[in-house]
Protein backbone atom coordinates (compact mmCIF):
# COMPACT_ATOMS: atom_id res chain seq x y z
CA UNK A 1 0.00 0.00 0.00
CA UNK A 2 3.04 2.25 0.82
CA UNK A 3 5.64 1.86 -1.43
CA UNK A 4 5.42 5.22 -2.90
CA UNK A 5 4.70 7.19 0.16
CA UNK A 6 6.37 10.65 0.60
CA UNK A 7 6.71 11.53 4.51
CA UNK A 8 7.59 14.89 5.92
CA UNK A 9 8.19 12.97 8.97
CA UNK A 10 8.60 8.34 9.74
CA UNK A 11 5.07 7.09 10.44
CA UNK A 12 4.16 6.42 14.29
CA UNK A 13 3.23 3.67 16.05
CA UNK A 14 -0.49 2.49 15.35
CA UNK A 15 -2.62 2.28 17.99
CA UNK A 16 -5.05 -0.43 18.31
CA UNK A 17 -8.21 1.42 19.81
CA UNK A 18 -11.66 2.27 18.62
CA UNK A 19 -12.50 3.42 22.28
CA UNK A 20 -14.59 6.78 23.02
CA UNK A 21 -11.50 8.58 24.80
CA UNK A 22 -8.73 10.53 23.34
CA UNK A 23 -8.14 10.28 19.34
CA UNK A 24 -4.74 9.05 18.87
CA UNK A 25 -4.74 8.77 15.06
CA UNK A 26 -6.91 10.61 12.86
CA UNK A 27 -6.55 10.60 8.79
CA UNK A 28 -7.62 13.37 6.79
CA UNK A 29 -8.33 12.73 2.66
CA UNK A 30 -7.00 15.94 1.14
CA UNK A 31 -7.65 16.05 -3.02
CA UNK A 32 -7.26 20.17 -3.24
CA UNK A 33 -10.81 20.84 -3.38
CA UNK A 34 -12.08 23.47 -1.08
CA UNK A 35 -14.37 21.12 1.19
CA UNK A 36 -11.01 19.03 1.45
CA UNK A 37 -8.87 22.53 2.71
CA UNK A 38 -11.65 22.87 5.22
CA UNK A 39 -11.63 19.31 6.32
CA UNK A 40 -7.65 19.54 6.80
CA UNK A 41 -8.39 22.76 9.10
CA UNK A 42 -10.93 21.19 11.27
CA UNK A 43 -8.90 17.35 11.30
CA UNK A 44 -5.53 19.86 12.35
CA UNK A 45 -7.77 21.42 15.42
CA UNK A 46 -9.47 18.17 16.23
CA UNK A 47 -5.36 16.42 16.29
CA UNK A 48 -3.92 19.66 18.13
CA UNK A 49 -6.63 18.99 21.12
CA UNK A 50 -6.82 15.48 21.22
CA UNK A 51 -2.62 15.32 21.27
CA UNK A 52 -3.26 13.20 18.25
CA UNK A 53 -0.83 11.91 15.28
CA UNK A 54 -2.61 13.64 11.63
CA UNK A 55 -2.06 11.83 8.72
CA UNK A 56 -2.88 13.88 5.21
CA UNK A 57 -3.40 11.59 2.91
CA UNK A 58 -3.69 11.91 -0.59
CA UNK A 59 -4.32 8.33 -3.20
CA UNK A 60 -2.86 9.63 -6.90
CA UNK A 61 -5.90 7.06 -8.60
CA UNK A 62 -3.34 4.25 -10.76
CA UNK A 63 -5.19 5.12 -14.33
CA UNK A 64 -4.30 8.67 -14.24
CA UNK A 65 -0.68 7.79 -13.11
CA UNK A 66 -0.64 5.29 -15.87
CA UNK A 67 -1.53 8.23 -18.48
CA UNK A 68 1.65 10.31 -16.92
CA UNK A 69 3.69 7.50 -17.48
CA UNK A 70 3.07 7.02 -20.78
CA UNK A 71 3.57 10.91 -21.10
CA UNK A 72 6.49 10.66 -19.94
CA UNK A 73 8.18 7.82 -22.11
CA UNK A 74 11.81 8.77 -22.17
CA UNK A 75 11.88 8.41 -18.13
CA UNK A 76 11.37 5.20 -16.06
CA UNK A 77 7.72 4.29 -14.81
CA UNK A 78 9.55 4.07 -11.22
CA UNK A 79 11.05 7.26 -11.22
CA UNK A 80 7.81 8.75 -12.94
CA UNK A 81 5.71 7.71 -10.08
CA UNK A 82 8.03 8.62 -7.57
CA UNK A 83 8.39 12.41 -9.30
CA UNK A 84 4.27 12.48 -8.91
CA UNK A 85 4.27 11.76 -5.47
CA UNK A 86 7.04 13.96 -4.27
CA UNK A 87 5.28 16.91 -6.01
CA UNK A 88 1.81 16.19 -4.92
CA UNK A 89 3.54 16.04 -1.32
CA UNK A 90 4.81 19.60 -2.08
CA UNK A 91 1.16 20.57 -2.81
CA UNK A 92 0.11 19.30 0.34
CA UNK A 93 2.99 20.72 2.32
CA UNK A 94 1.88 24.47 0.62
CA UNK A 95 -1.54 23.55 1.47
CA UNK A 96 -1.09 22.67 4.94
CA UNK A 97 -2.60 25.91 7.94
CA UNK A 98 0.30 27.50 9.33
CA UNK A 99 0.45 29.89 12.63
CA UNK A 100 1.98 33.36 12.47
CA UNK A 101 5.46 32.15 12.18
CA UNK A 102 4.77 29.88 8.68
CA UNK A 103 4.83 26.63 10.56
CA UNK A 104 2.09 23.90 10.80
CA UNK A 105 0.31 24.30 14.58
CA UNK A 106 0.99 20.54 14.95
CA UNK A 107 4.42 19.62 15.75
CA UNK A 108 6.62 17.77 13.52
CA UNK A 109 6.22 14.30 14.93
CA UNK A 110 2.53 14.45 14.96
CA UNK A 111 1.99 15.20 11.05
CA UNK A 112 2.81 12.90 8.15
CA UNK A 113 1.76 13.56 4.34
CA UNK A 114 0.80 10.63 2.95
CA UNK A 115 0.84 9.88 -0.91
CA UNK A 116 -0.25 6.61 -2.78
CA UNK A 117 -1.00 5.71 -5.86
CA UNK A 118 -3.82 2.99 -6.46
CA UNK A 119 -7.61 2.72 -5.57
CA UNK A 120 -8.80 5.80 -3.82
CA UNK A 121 -11.11 3.91 -1.64
CA UNK A 122 -9.01 0.84 -0.96
CA UNK A 123 -6.10 2.62 -0.43
CA UNK A 124 -8.22 5.10 2.36
CA UNK A 125 -9.96 1.98 4.12
CA UNK A 126 -6.69 0.52 3.92
CA UNK A 127 -4.94 2.96 5.41
CA UNK A 128 -7.55 3.75 8.58
CA UNK A 129 -7.22 -0.39 9.25
CA UNK A 130 -3.48 -0.07 9.08
CA UNK A 131 -3.12 2.92 11.65
CA UNK A 132 -6.15 1.73 13.39
CA UNK A 133 -7.40 5.26 13.05
CA UNK A 134 -9.39 6.79 15.47
CA UNK A 135 -11.38 9.30 13.30
CA UNK A 136 -11.78 9.69 9.32
CA UNK A 137 -12.00 13.31 8.32
CA UNK A 138 -13.35 13.82 4.21
CA UNK A 139 -14.67 16.76 2.69
CA UNK A 140 -18.07 17.01 0.89
CA UNK A 141 -19.36 19.69 -1.12
CA UNK A 142 -23.41 19.04 -1.38
CA UNK A 143 -23.53 20.91 -4.60
CA UNK A 144 -20.93 18.14 -5.98
CA UNK A 145 -22.92 15.36 -4.15
CA UNK A 146 -24.14 13.43 -7.29
CA UNK A 147 -20.55 13.05 -8.48
CA UNK A 148 -17.87 10.33 -8.35
CA UNK A 149 -15.95 12.53 -5.60
CA UNK A 150 -19.64 12.41 -4.03
CA UNK A 151 -20.58 8.60 -4.43
CA UNK A 152 -16.77 7.91 -2.85
CA UNK A 153 -17.32 10.06 0.34
CA UNK A 154 -20.90 8.04 0.65
CA UNK A 155 -18.82 4.87 0.59
CA UNK A 156 -16.31 6.06 3.20
CA UNK A 157 -19.41 6.99 5.32
CA UNK A 158 -20.89 3.87 5.18
CA UNK A 159 -17.92 0.94 4.79
CA UNK A 160 -14.65 3.08 7.16
CA UNK A 161 -14.12 0.67 10.14
CA UNK A 162 -13.95 3.88 12.74
CA UNK A 163 -15.85 7.35 13.28
CA UNK A 164 -16.16 9.81 10.28
CA UNK A 165 -16.33 12.80 9.85
CA UNK A 166 -17.65 14.83 6.82
CA UNK A 167 -16.66 18.70 6.74
CA UNK A 168 -18.82 21.10 4.40
CA UNK A 169 -16.98 24.19 2.96
CA UNK A 170 -17.40 27.09 4.66
CA UNK A 171 -16.75 25.11 7.96
CA UNK A 172 -13.47 26.44 9.04
CA UNK A 173 -13.85 27.45 12.72
CA UNK A 174 -14.53 25.97 15.76
CA UNK A 175 -18.16 24.46 15.75
CA UNK A 176 -20.52 26.18 18.32
CA UNK A 177 -23.50 23.78 18.30
CA UNK A 178 -23.28 19.95 18.55
CA UNK A 179 -26.44 18.12 18.02
CA UNK A 180 -26.75 14.89 19.09
CA UNK A 181 -28.86 12.72 17.01
CA UNK A 182 -30.99 9.69 19.25
CA UNK A 183 -33.07 7.25 18.31
CA UNK A 184 -32.62 5.23 21.56
CA UNK A 185 -31.15 2.27 19.91
CA UNK A 186 -28.07 0.72 20.98
CA UNK A 187 -26.07 3.32 18.97
CA UNK A 188 -27.47 6.25 20.87
CA UNK A 189 -25.34 6.23 24.26
CA UNK A 190 -22.27 6.37 21.65
CA UNK A 191 -23.85 9.32 19.96
CA UNK A 192 -24.23 11.58 22.81
CA UNK A 193 -20.96 10.25 24.97
CA UNK A 194 -19.41 11.52 21.54
CA UNK A 195 -21.33 14.57 20.97
CA UNK A 196 -20.57 15.25 24.96
CA UNK A 197 -16.62 14.98 24.08
CA UNK A 198 -16.89 17.51 20.74
CA UNK A 199 -18.77 20.25 22.49
CA UNK A 200 -16.64 20.37 25.74
CA UNK A 201 -13.66 20.54 22.99
CA UNK A 202 -15.07 23.13 21.14
CA UNK A 203 -17.01 24.77 24.40
CA UNK A 204 -19.73 24.48 21.85
CA UNK A 205 -23.57 24.30 23.05
CA UNK A 206 -24.79 20.83 22.88
CA UNK A 207 -28.24 19.74 21.81
CA UNK A 208 -30.09 16.54 22.02
CA UNK A 209 -32.87 16.14 19.35
CA UNK A 210 -35.41 13.00 18.86
CA UNK A 211 -37.87 12.54 15.98
CA UNK A 212 -40.60 10.23 17.41
CA UNK A 213 -41.82 7.64 14.54
CA UNK A 214 -45.01 9.55 13.57
CA UNK A 215 -47.94 8.04 16.01
CA UNK A 216 -50.66 9.25 13.64
CA UNK A 217 -50.07 6.69 11.19
CA UNK A 218 -50.52 3.67 13.34
CA UNK A 219 -53.71 5.08 14.80
CA UNK A 220 -55.22 5.98 11.54
CA UNK A 221 -54.74 2.14 10.89
CA UNK A 222 -56.47 1.16 14.06
CA UNK A 223 -59.21 3.81 13.47
CA UNK A 224 -58.18 4.87 16.79
CA UNK A 225 -60.59 8.86 17.00
CA UNK A 226 -60.99 11.27 19.77
CA UNK A 227 -59.93 10.65 23.66
CA UNK A 228 -58.52 7.26 22.79
CA UNK A 229 -55.93 9.06 20.56
CA UNK A 230 -55.09 11.90 22.83
CA UNK A 231 -54.36 9.00 25.71
CA UNK A 232 -51.70 7.40 22.98
CA UNK A 233 -50.07 10.14 22.45
CA UNK A 234 -49.91 11.30 25.59
CA UNK A 235 -48.77 8.19 27.04
CA UNK A 236 -45.91 8.15 24.13
CA UNK A 237 -44.78 11.51 25.00
CA UNK A 238 -44.57 9.78 28.46
CA UNK A 239 -42.05 6.92 27.16
CA UNK A 240 -40.01 9.30 24.90
CA UNK A 241 -39.24 11.15 28.07
CA UNK A 242 -38.45 8.34 30.62
CA UNK A 243 -36.00 6.64 27.41
CA UNK A 244 -34.21 10.12 27.33
CA UNK A 245 -34.07 10.46 31.12
CA UNK A 246 -31.98 6.73 30.69
CA UNK A 247 -30.20 7.95 28.32
CA UNK A 248 -29.01 10.99 29.81
CA UNK A 249 -28.68 9.57 33.71
CA UNK A 250 -25.03 7.80 33.24
CA UNK A 251 -23.72 11.43 31.68
CA UNK A 252 -24.88 13.30 34.36
CA UNK A 253 -21.95 14.67 35.89
CA UNK A 254 -20.41 15.88 32.28
CA UNK A 255 -23.52 17.50 30.95
CA UNK A 256 -24.08 19.91 34.08
CA UNK A 257 -20.68 21.36 32.89
CA UNK A 258 -22.37 22.14 29.46
CA UNK A 259 -25.01 24.12 28.29
CA UNK A 260 -27.43 21.44 27.07
CA UNK A 261 -30.75 21.56 25.33
CA UNK A 262 -33.17 18.52 24.41
CA UNK A 263 -35.47 18.90 22.35
CA UNK A 264 -38.69 16.10 20.93
CA UNK A 265 -39.28 17.41 17.08
CA UNK A 266 -42.49 16.69 15.68
CA UNK A 267 -42.31 15.54 11.79
CA UNK A 268 -43.91 13.14 9.47
CA UNK A 269 -40.44 12.49 8.07
CA UNK A 270 -37.55 12.14 10.54
CA UNK A 271 -34.94 13.39 7.93
CA UNK A 272 -36.86 16.63 7.33
CA UNK A 273 -36.95 17.06 11.14
CA UNK A 274 -32.99 16.81 11.59
CA UNK A 275 -32.60 18.58 8.79
CA UNK A 276 -34.80 21.69 9.50
CA UNK A 277 -33.42 21.40 13.03
CA UNK A 278 -30.08 21.91 11.57
CA UNK A 279 -30.89 24.75 9.33
CA UNK A 280 -31.28 27.02 12.51
CA UNK A 281 -27.72 27.84 13.46
CA UNK A 282 -24.30 28.26 11.19
CA UNK A 283 -21.53 26.58 12.42
CA UNK A 284 -23.32 23.06 13.67
CA UNK A 285 -21.95 19.76 13.60
CA UNK A 286 -23.94 16.60 14.20
CA UNK A 287 -23.70 13.45 15.30
CA UNK A 288 -25.47 10.20 13.96
CA UNK A 289 -25.72 6.72 14.74
CA UNK A 290 -24.80 3.94 12.48
CA UNK A 291 -26.71 0.65 11.71
CA UNK A 292 -24.15 -1.02 9.89
CA UNK A 293 -23.53 -4.91 10.26
CA UNK A 294 -20.87 -6.54 11.46
CA UNK A 295 -19.03 -9.22 9.05
CA UNK A 296 -21.44 -8.53 6.18
CA UNK A 297 -19.97 -6.95 2.77
CA UNK A 298 -23.14 -4.90 2.00
CA UNK A 299 -23.73 -2.61 5.14
CA UNK A 300 -26.14 0.14 5.32
CA UNK A 301 -26.32 2.84 7.46
CA UNK A 302 -29.91 3.28 8.53
CA UNK A 303 -32.31 5.04 6.36
CA UNK A 304 -32.31 8.50 8.18
CA UNK A 305 -28.34 8.30 8.47
CA UNK A 306 -28.07 7.32 4.67
CA UNK A 307 -29.45 10.18 3.44
CA UNK A 308 -27.94 12.75 6.23
CA UNK A 309 -24.87 12.48 4.51
CA UNK A 310 -26.03 14.20 1.47
CA UNK A 311 -28.93 16.49 3.03
CA UNK A 312 -27.65 17.49 6.27
CA UNK A 313 -26.38 21.25 5.67
CA UNK A 314 -23.60 20.92 8.20
CA UNK A 315 -20.74 19.09 8.79
CA UNK A 316 -21.84 15.55 10.22
CA UNK A 317 -19.88 12.92 12.10
CA UNK A 318 -20.55 9.37 11.76
CA UNK A 319 -20.48 6.83 14.49
CA UNK A 320 -20.13 3.16 13.95
CA UNK A 321 -21.23 0.03 15.88
CA UNK A 322 -18.20 -1.25 18.28
CA UNK A 323 -16.32 -3.71 16.38
CA UNK A 324 -17.54 -2.79 13.29
CA UNK A 325 -15.59 -3.88 10.28
CA UNK A 326 -15.66 -3.91 6.68
CA UNK A 327 -13.68 -6.52 4.43
CA UNK A 328 -11.69 -4.21 2.23
CA UNK A 329 -10.49 -7.56 0.32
Amino acid sequence: LFGHIQRMSRRPTARGTRAMDRLKQIIVLADFSEASDHAVHQAMRMSEWNEAVLHVLHVIDEIEATEAIELYAARSASDVRLMMCERVRDRLMAHLPVASNGQTTLPDERIALDVTIGDPFVDVLHAVDDLSADLLVVGHDQVNGADVVGHMVRRFARKASTKVMLVRPGELAAFQRVVACVDFSEMSPMVVEQAVRVAQQEDADLHIIHVPTPIGKLTDLLDLSGEVVRERRAAHGHQIDVMMARLMKPLEDRLSKLRVSQRILTEDDPLKGIKSYLESSDRTLAVVGSRGRKNIKGILMGSTAERLVDAAPSSLLLIKPAGFRYDVG
